[in-house]
């Protein structure tokens, strides 16, 4: 009789326990989807806005790599610079970034009004002294210095009196190309550059000099490198990121850096007022300065020097390494324009003299 009574009732246990199992088991992976659902949201909706004046197939890839590398999202809106600097002065704007990149006359101008805040630690040691902002609110993370590019015949027959700026003069019967220092910012920032470190009356004596010469203006300085390579002169002042271009695609050119030194456009970085989101942010700060950015300016054909020992610096074609002047560049933009103004009245029509 009881043992009739264990077989009625066995059958019902077993499905009990199967049903609890079963819940027990459904629960938890009910509880795992609802934890990787709400880890999918926060990731969806948690993400940082970056403003950066660099060309948006590069902005676009900046963030498809580093979401590729970290699985987080960085939105990256291409604006102009001169667009960023309404943005980092309008005290009204409703745009407002986590984090911008941008060049160095606009770090300064959003660091001075205010809409930069102290720079994380973690890649700040690793960058020089004279790529950082001295109030510790942006860091600068490449720069595009200005060299000098030689036809190679020329080079070949002169190459040796080609060392620095004073040879620009001294060399006679040379044909140069250089920047029209009044048509971009970039072409201004040399000019700030030169006369900060001779002074404004030598600079006026090297200019007017330079100016005896077969001298051409270029609007931009990607132009006097067009110009060497093509044999309209035989020396060029230009960038060194087209410089390197040229010459990678075969060009009959060869680079040399100043001996005394040279001028530098930067390209910085600085986290905003406005940012939410600390850890996030650092993330993508860290990535900047990582081997991967080397590669996608490379693969764009930007090939600058970095503010971190990330990659090798190339020598020029005597074998010198690259040195920049140790200029503060604390001029404001209206010292600039004053600046551009003064050369063209001066130097360029000689008006002044």
């Amino acid at each position: 009789m009881k043992e009739d009574y264990m077989k009625r009732y066995i059958p019902l246990g077993t499905l009990t326990v199967f049903i609890i199992v079963i819940f027990a088991c459904s629960y938890y992976v009910f509880n795992i989807r609802e934890k990787a659902y709400q880890q999918m949201q926060t990731t969806a909706v948690r993400h940082v806005m970056v403003f950066s004046d660099l060309p948006s197939e590069i902005n676009q890839e900046m963030a498809t790599v580093f979401y590729q590398r970290t699985g987080m999202r960085v939105q990256i809106r291409t604006v102009s610079d001169s667009n960023l600097k309404y943005l980092m002065t309008n005290v009204e704007t409703t745009e407002k970034p986590d984090i911008i990149i941008a060049t160095e006359p606009v770090l300064r101008m959003a660091g001075a009004n205010g809409r930069l805040r102290s720079f994380p630690v973690v890649p700040k040691e690793q960058v020089s002294f004279r790529f950082r902002d001295k109030n510790r609110r942006w860091l600068g993370l490449w720069y595009n210095p200005t060299v000098f590019v030689v036809r190679s015949e020329y080079y070949q027959n002169h190459g040796g009196n080609i060392q620095g700026w004073e040879d620009l003069i001294v060399e006679n019967k040379v044909r140069i190309a250089v920047p029209d220092f009044a048509a971009t910012d970039m072409a201004g920032d040399l000019l700030c550059t030169l006369v900060e470190v001779n002074g404004i009356q030598k600079m006026k004596t090297y200019l007017q000099a330079i100016q005896q010469n077969s001298v051409s203006y270029a609007k931009t300085l990607s132009i006097s490198a067009r110009r060497v390579a093509s044999g309209e002169v035989d020396i060029g002042v230009v960038d060194g990121s087209h410089a390197r271009q040229y010459q990678k695609d075969g060009a009959p050119m060869v680079i040399v850096y100043p001996k005394e030194g040279t001028a530098y456009w930067l390209t910085g970085v600085g986290v905003t007022i406005w940012n939410h989101d600390d850890e996030f942010s650092n993330r993508f700060l860290e990535w900047l300065f990582s081997e991967d950015i080397v590669q996608i300016l490379q693969k764009n054909k930007i090939f600058v020097d970095f503010t971190t020992p990330m990659i090798h610096q190339e020598a020029d074609v005597q074998g010198k390494s690259l040195r920049v002047f140790p200029v503060r560049k604390e001029y404001t933009e209206e010292g600039r324009l004053a600046l551009q103004e003064w050369w063209v009245r001066t130097i360029r029509f000689g008006k002044d003299n």
